[in-house]
């Protein structure tokens, strides 16, 4: 969860590793679980747009620690499951990636509907379902929402922009997900990552081992189109070591 400082905030995390844990219970594959997550819905009558009661599961705190701010979100939401550390393009393009400022406000927009109180944390999450459009902040520049892979977005009818955002992340053919995915497992098991730092990829900094890496991430969106769940039926051997390994239960399916 991105760090939040707001005593308020604070408030909500227990609730938000009650959600997480919630997940692994019911065996939700990582794809469903970042889905959920981006897709959570804060429309009347929703129970999200309320605060959670005690330790109640939610993905709430999520939001709040960014301030429900459409910058903060693109900003770790992209570098979470994206492994893009886009932030460095909000003020200026990238010093050192591809990355533009219009880039990054183009990703923001898709959380621009989302509107919270300024003063107190526990007042409802309100939310313009058809907002997909942000103003580039000190200037008369106004950008509509735009993928990271320089798509077009296809719209649906009725559906919040944040979900036309969560079908291209958890895409299997999303250029971003299962590597980032990979590389986090990696550095999580070994102390290190594939790529290293995890959140900042980029031709000046590319991965110790690209094939391990590129195969990592086949074998993740493999066991996807095969269905896998927590126990894969079949084999889906990762030889890193010379032995074979499963996916296990961070799948895609």
């Amino acid at each position: 969860m991105p760090e939040a400082n707001n005593q308020q905030v604070q408030f909500f995390v227990p609730s938000f590793h009650n959600w997480i844990r919630q997940q692994i219970q019911k065996d939700v594959p990582y794809d469903q679980m970042v889905r959920e997550l981006l897709t959570v819905s804060f429309g009347p009558g929703s129970r999200r747009q309320r605060s959670p009661q005690g330790t109640e599961p939610s993905p709430l705190a999520f939001y709040q620690a960014s301030e429900l701010k459409p910058e903060n979100l693109a900003a770790t939401t992209s570098r979470i499951f994206l492994g893009v550390k886009l932030e460095c393009a909000q003020c200026h393009d990238h010093p050192l990636a591809k990355w533009t400022r219009k880039q990054f406000w183009e990703y923001a927009a898709f959380f621009s509907g989302l509107q919270g109180s300024n003063n107190n944390v526990f007042d409802p999450v309100k939310e313009v379902a058809d907002r997909r459009e942000i103003k580039i902040p000190g200037t008369d520049k106004t950008v509509q929402a735009r993928l990271l892979d320089g798509t077009e977005p296809a719209w649906n009818p009725g559906t919040i922009a944040r979900s036309t955002l969560a079908d291209w992340v958890t895409d299997a053919k999303n250029p971003f997900f299962a590597r980032t995915a990979a590389n986090r497992l990696w550095a999580h098991f070994f102390g290190i990552g594939l790529l290293e730092p995890v959140d900042e990829p980029g031709e000046d900094n590319p991965p110790s081992h690209p094939e391990l890496l590129d195969e990592l991430a086949r074998q993740l969106t493999s066991a996807h189109k095969r269905g896998h769940g927590s126990e894969p039926k079949g084999p889906a051997p990762i030889r890193a070591d010379g032995r074979q390994r499963s996916v296990g239960r961070t799948a895609l399916r």
